[in-house]
């Protein structure tokens, strides 16, 4: 027999817990390893063809071998798990007696032996896996057995089960967090489904029923189960309190795993209450809900839980097909739109999953709360999503559908293990009058608060402040849903109409092809003319070189990259041959621009089928001569305010014109990625956009609109939305504000702190806008 009685022995010394559990039985044991290896053999053992390997597959056909091999261990072991806990029930199952161990289709009168059973017969496709596994490894098998018996002995452990999720962790310890990330795995950290749990109002009544419908280990079932025995503790008729569990807390899930863990979940928490001789089965069913009419004739109360997270680029075209369709019975849609609203910005599909649940599988005055991404109420792509909750429907056949009553936004939170996002979690409720301004709670961590495990975490550990919120319409047929705090109810434009004065840009974009444009040195030649190297860019190797023909200075500017922008301060390292289509006249005409630039054009030419090759070239510029870029007139203005388009924060500088021994004075192009205020020759009112742009007011503006730490962060309409003053010479406010950011600016030159002077634009700025 393998020696991994020696592995337990190492820890039989400390407890037996989740932690020895997984340190035993996780993805560094020696357990883990020979049992991926032992399947990986009989996972190639069967013929891809076979009905045995297509019924494994199921799930999602684009698994690896290395994945599936996981997900059979990992249900070997649960399965092992259940063996214990019917060995404990049956005594007559000798755990030194293999064939009794791994044969355990006995006929038994007990309720909880017969549900072991069932439970077990849950896991029917990967049976053919198993039983090779248990003919030809009985060393590996009896081991660990005998290893998880010692657990399932143990009270102390299956008390602890009912505590921790070890089934979670167990399953996120195996899975590698981008495998989980791609099948939308995102698990919600107990603390948090119990705070969902708690503020329902669920339980109060012992006719409701409730439902989780994206189930996953059981997370929420586990909270909704010990909440109602908690409540009634005290009552001596546990039969009563079985029987409307069991009728009352329901589950599905699209993943036959997740099923069975959730299942086996469901059975460790009401273990001790199972009357004699009942006979039941556990609600929780394999369900898609996109597809499936409900086989329960069931309408719920309360729905909770935490959805899918799968981004729209990752589903396959047969069911982008499907799921538009589905979107077309909620909104006046087609393909296209619902193929924006998702595509545009990557975004995921829980808004249509809110939707569906609510709308199969709510009683009419229940109530849901799911977990979702913040950008459904804020992002460009779902104002579909926003449509439907604020207006509703068109489509008579279905029933009145659902409104928000609340939104609970974590703010910079993050709750998941690796997984950046932001998050809130969306209460509605159906068939009650849909409004327009709604309650709105900011979450906010408390100072001093050690984040290194958010497993660890409870509400108590934020602060909360109850605001409220409103439906703000940013065009004919959109709008986004923003909160009424204190600092943005002046800031923030709640109309439809744009700010006249100001309005921002994003930089030159070479459409793809930054190695054709970007140079990173120059050298002098004769006359006008340099010569140069391209930049070193990873997109396209082979015009990395050195170029003998030198060009004409008069379109070689200093590039302000994204890279080189902070608060205050700016670098640069990087030129770029500025070809915009509205810059000069010659540009447009090629031959102005052999005439004018020959030398420019010889270099173009050698690279033209890269040029003429870019997707948005053919899409947009076919008219135009092949080495025009996007860009304009306002890139060489002498005064621009510019920020990166991503980040988390919107810091902004003030860039004028720099000069250069080879190239003569000159404004640096900003590229794509960074988004500009031009100001012209106003060097004042630039300094004066500077200090309210990266004030806290302004900021705190944009991250209620907007999703920090998101490509779409800091693009150009974020000026849509809130309304900057005009700048005007004999304002106080406006001159202190703006000798504050040249100031600031020769501060951050020299290396020292800026606090202080951005405490005193604080004030000014939240003057201006009271």
């Amino acid at each position: 027999m393998l020696n991994y009685r020696s592995e337990f022995k190492d820890h039989e010394e400390t407890k037996i817990n989740s932690e020895s559990f997984i340190n035993l039985f996780g993805s560094s044991s020696q357990i883990f390893k020979t049992g991926k290896e032992i399947f990986l053999k009989i996972i190639q053992y069967f013929n891809k063809d076979s009905v045995e390997y297509r019924n494994l597959i199921i799930i999602n056909p684009n698994l690896n071998e290395n994945i599936i091999a996981i997900q059979l261990y990992y249900i070997s072991i649960l399965r092992g798990l259940i063996i214990g806990l019917l060995k404990i029930s049956n005594k007559s199952l000798d755990e030194k007696n293999y064939d009794s161990i791994v044969n355990i289709n006995e006929k038994s009168e007990s309720s909880k032996e017969i549900i072991y059973r069932d439970l077990i017969s849950e896991i029917d496709l990967v049976k053919p896996f198993l039983e090779k596994c248990y003919k030809q490894n009985k060393d590996w098998n009896m081991s660990y057995f005998n290893i998880l018996f010692h657990f399932v002995n143990n009270k102390a452990f299956l008390k602890e089960i009912l505590i921790n999720d070890l089934f979670q962790q167990f399953y996120l310890d195996l899975f590698p967090g981008s495998l989980r990330k791609k099948l939308a795995e995102v698990y919600t950290p107990i603390w948090l489904a119990r705070h969902i749990v708690d503020q329902s109002s669920w339980g109060t009544l012992l006719s409701e029923r409730i439902l989780d419908p994206s189930c996953g280990s059981g997370t929420f079932i586990k909270e909704f189960i010990t909440k109602i025995r908690e409540k009634h503790e005290e009552t001596t008729n546990t039969e009563k309190i079985f029987d409307f569990i069991i009728e009352s807390i329901f589950g599905f899930d699209i993943n036959p795993i997740a099923v069975f863990t959730s299942k086996l979940n469901y059975l460790l928490h009401i273990l001790d209450i199972i009357p004699e001789n009942k006979s039941f089965n556990i609600p929780v069913f394999l369900k898609d809900v996109f597809k499936a009419e409900p086989s329960i004739e069931l309408k719920f109360d309360h729905i909770l839980g935490n959805p899918p997270w799968i981004n729209w680029e990752n589903l396959t075209e047969y069911n982008k097909d499907f799921l538009a369709d589905i979107w077309n019975q909620y909104i006046n849609s087609n393909y296209t739109g619902m193929n924006s609203m998702l595509g545009h910005t990557k975004q995921d599909i829980s808004g249509l999953f809110f939707i569906r649940v609510a709308e199969k599988y709510l009683n009419n005055n229940g109530k849901i709360s799911l977990i979702m991404n913040k950008s459904l109420i804020n992002g460009k792509a779902n104002s579909s999503f926003r449509e439907y909750l604020l207006h509703g429907m068109e489509k008579e056949n279905l029933s009145k559908n659902v409104s928000i009553i609340q939104i609970e936004d974590l703010g910079a939170f993050q709750p998941f293990k690796n997984v950046i996002t932001s998050t809130i979690i969306l209460h509605g409720q159906q068939g009650v009058d849909k409004k327009e301004n709604f309650p709105y709670v900011k979450w906010k961590v408390k100072s001093n608060l050690n984040l290194s495990s958010v497993e660890t975490l409870s509400i108590n550990n934020f602060e909360l402040e109850s605001i409220t919120a409103d439906y703000i319409k940013i065009g004919p047929d959109s709008n986004i849903i923003i909160p009424n705090s204190k600092l943005n109810i002046k800031l923030i434009n709640r109309s439809s109409e744009k700010s006249e004065k100001y309005f921002a840009k994003e930089g030159a974009n070479t459409e793809g092809l930054n190695a054709a444009y970007w140079i990173k040195e120059i050298k002098e030649t004769n006359g006008n003319l340099i010569k140069f190297s391209n930049y070193n860019h990873r997109q396209n190797k082979k015009i990395y070189l050195k170029h003998e023909i030198p060009i004409e200075t008069d379109l070689v500017f200093p590039l302000i990259r994204s890279g080189n922008i902070s608060k205050w301060l700016y670098t640069l390292d990087t030129f770029i041959i500025f070809t915009a289509k509205y810059f000069l006249e010659e540009i447009r005409e090629e031959k102005y621009f052999k005439k004018k630039y020959p030398n420019t054009l010889k270099y173009f030419a050698n690279i033209k089928k890269d040029l003429i090759n870019r997707k948005s070239y053919i899409a947009k510029s076919k008219n135009l001569p092949y080495y025009i870029m996007y860009g304009n007139s306002d890139m060489i203005s002498d005064y621009k305010v510019c920020w990166k388009r991503m980040g988390k924060k919107i810091e902004s500088v003030v860039i004028g014109k720099e000069d250069n021994l080879l190239i003569g004075k000159k404004s640096p192009i900003p590229q794509e990625t960074v988004v500009y205020i031009n100001t012209g020759s106003n060097f004042e009112e630039a300094h004066y956009l500077c200090s309210v742009i990266n004030s806290e007011l302004f900021n705190h503006a944009v991250s209620d609109i907007k999703i920090p730490g998101t490509k779409s962060f800091g693009t150009p309409d974020i000026l849509n939305y809130i309304n900057i003053p005009e700048f005007k010479e004999k304002n106080k406010n406006h001159i202190d504000l703006a000798n504050n950011s040249k100031l600031a600016h020769k501060i951050k030159l020299s290396g020292k702190n800026t606090n202080k002077i951005e405490e005193k634009n604080n004030d000014l700025v939240k003057k201006i806008f009271s």
